[in-house]
């Protein structure tokens, strides 16, 4: 009696891998001869390695998923009163132009409302420092050798200036209401990822409210050099 033809041929299990993969995954027998017992082996251990990998993979998957559905939304900050009242006052402000509630709130620091009685001084002349003053209610004097130069009401800004040159403060400014209310806050020295066209934009800003003052500033040159 002859041998029994192999039920399944060499070149069948080389050329029909995916159909035997599908046998693995559905719990079916794939018959061999003992000659073909080895080469059996071979390629059952890399069907099931696909498997495992096309099981880790949809594992990674799903844990993503999960890790996803995990994961808090991002919420945003919550504000102070101060941050608060920046944010409604900043279209006062021209070099804010073109900055939105979420990007000013990111790079403004230690933004506070001070509470200043008449007489007392908020900076005086030659001081350090980058703060920038916002006046919510009553007035300030600007004061150099001892003689007042302006005097500033409410909407006014002052000490801009110091975050673009980093020069000490070139006038004293002294409260002139028992009320006076002051927004203050600094323009954080440097930019975090992300922020950079941010800054690019109040630095474009800054530059024309240089520029349009250099304007005024020559008017009455003008003037005098036309009589």
């Amino acid at each position: 009696m002859s041998e029994p033809e192999d039920k399944i041929t060499y070149d069948e299990l080389s050329q029909n891998l995916e159909r035997y993969s599908n046998h693995a995954r559905n719990g079916r027998k794939i018959l061999v001869t003992k000659d073909k017992m080895s080469l059996f082996y071979m390629i059952k251990a890399s069907i099931i390695n696909n498997i495992i990998n096309s099981k880790n993979k949809e594992i990674s998957e799903l844990k993503s998923k999960i890790d996803e559905l995990a994961t808090p939304p991002k919420t945003k900050s919550v504000l102070n009163e101060a941050q608060l009242t920046l944010i409604k006052v900043k279209n006062r402000l021209q070099f804010f132009d073109s900055i939105n509630d979420e990007a000013l709130a990111s790079i403004c620091a230690n933004v506070r409302i001070l509470k200043v009685k008449k007489g007392e001084t908020v900076f005086d002349i030659n001081d350090d420092g980058e703060e920038i003053y916002f006046i919510i209610k009553g007035s300030v004097n600007v004061v150099m050798n001892k003689k007042i130069i302006v005097t500033l009401h409410i909407k006014d800004v002052f000490g801009e200036m110091a975050y673009i040159t980093k020069q000490p403060r070139s006038a004293s400014v002294i409260s002139n209401d028992n009320a006076t209310a002051l927004l203050r806050f600094n323009i954080k020295a440097k930019a975090e990822v992300g922020e950079e066209d941010i800054y690019t934009q109040i630095f474009k800003n800054f530059a024309n409210i240089l520029s349009d003052r250099l304007v005024k500033a020559n008017c009455p040159l003008d003037n005098m050099g036309n009589k």
